[in-house]
């Protein structure tokens, strides 16, 4: 029994050393490479991002910012405590948009940096590899450089993206705010010496043609010893038979990159409403607008498409309208958001109107009957015509 114990205190003994090695303040905690993924002793683990706050699909797409602050800057990063950020991740930001670092409750920032200075400057404050832009990072940036704050720490921006904040919060300890100051080489170069990018490999092509399977056999397509990156799969099947089994529908519909706009008679007083629209996915036709009723705006419809083997789609938007005092009528607007270059445009075949849960009401776009009687109109039209596509069908 004796003896048992004695192991027990030495191996417990070893372990706390080994902790207390790794969990200490600074840039060295980087070195300890299969720690990482490890919390540190003595602190609260969080992370702030641009989720969609509403629990829809929108992240980072429709001013998902923690709020706006007395000077009208977009905050995207506050904590009270003390702690430190040990990973910044984003992407969809301009080089030239800036991050204003506030800490300590200060009302002027301690530093004003760009997204160029952070992710593209490759010095000894920001340096290769702990800070990686959107070209080594496969098209986010991301810095590993641990940012202490003392009492407090508070993030602001001009851009608008994707974003996210890993930060540790240490309340028994006394920190020490962010000087910005270098980053030891020696650091940076055994983490260089640490890694190999496969990116950097000769580029491998194999080609395997004239193979037949047969039901129920499997080949080897690729077998890969060595570390490596695997940047596409491309397979051709030649007389292969498909049958298809999905259904399509026929439709008309518009599309626009200003705006569209409806109205709504209600006979009885609602506190909710929703708005289902039939679009079509197209080709990378993520959908994004600006919604007012009544004149009052009432945020952001998003609809972010990811499988476009279905092109037809309904999009959904639930809303709290007791703001708005009873009306008798809606008028809702429909204003075309483009906040990338690459959204096509708002493109709308169908609306169904429920309040409360209850349908009351339905408008078919290009049916010139059901428009009139819903005084639509819409402005810079960019397509009209009709579609027979499928739904998802499982």
């Amino acid at each position: 029994m004796k003896r048992i114990l004695i192991y027990f205190i030495v191996l417990s003994c070893s372990l706390i050393g080994l902790n207390a090695e790794y969990y200490g303040f600074g840039m060295n905690n980087i070195l300890f490479i299969d720690k990482l993924p490890i919390k540190r002793n003595f602190s609260i683990l969080k992370q702030e991002s641009s989720h969609d706050r509403t629990g829809g699909n929108a992240d980072g797409l429709c001013n998902r910012l923690l709020y706006i602050d007395n000077n009208n800057e977009k905050v995207i990063f506050s904590c009270n405590g003390s702690g430190l950020i040990s990973r910044i991740w984003q992407t969809g930001f301009q080089q030239s948009d800036i991050l204003k670092f506030y800490f300590d409750d200060e009302n002027i920032p301690s530093f004003i940096l760009s997204i160029k200075d952070i992710y593209h400057s490759n010095n000894q404050i920001f340096p290769f590899p702990l800070v990686l832009n959107e070209v080594s990072n496969s098209g986010a940036c991301v810095s590993y450089i641990d940012i202490p704050f003392n009492k407090s720490l508070k993030i602001t921006t001009n851009g608008d993206a994707f974003f996210q904040f890993e930060y540790y919060l240490f309340p028994d300890k006394n920190i020490e705010s962010w000087k910005k100051g270098n980053i030891n080489p020696k650091i940076t170069e055994k983490l260089q010496n640490t890694f190999t990018n496969p990116n950097n490999n000769i580029s491998l092509r194999q080609s395997i043609s004239n193979k037949l399977i047969n039901p129920n056999d499997s080949i080897v397509l690729l077998d890969l010893k060595n570390q490596n990156i695997m940047n596409s799969l491309e397979m051709s099947f030649k007389n292969l038979e498909h049958i298809s089994q999905l259904s399509t529908l026929k439709d008309n519909g518009r599309g626009h990159k200003s705006k569209s706009s409806f109205k709504i008679k209600l006979n009885n007083k609602i506190d909710t409403l929703k708005l289902i629209k039939r679009f079509d996915v197209g080709n990378d036709n993520n959908q994004l607008a600006k919604i007012k009723i009544n004149g009052e705006d009432f945020g952001i419809w998003s609809e972010y498409c990811l499988d476009k083997r279905y092109r037809w789609k309904n999009s959904e938007l639930s809303l709290d309208i007791i703001k708005l005092n009873n009306p008798k009528e809606l008028n809702i607007e429909i204003f075309y958001y483009p906040k990338f270059d690459w959204m096509v445009d708002w493109n709308e075949f169908y609306y169904w109107i429920y309040a409360d849960n209850v349908l009351i009401d339905s408008l078919d776009i290009g049916d010139t009957i059901s428009e009139n009687n819903h005084s639509y109109t819409i402005e810079n039209q960019s397509w009209y015509g009709t579609q027979e596509l499928a739904y998802f069908s499982s």
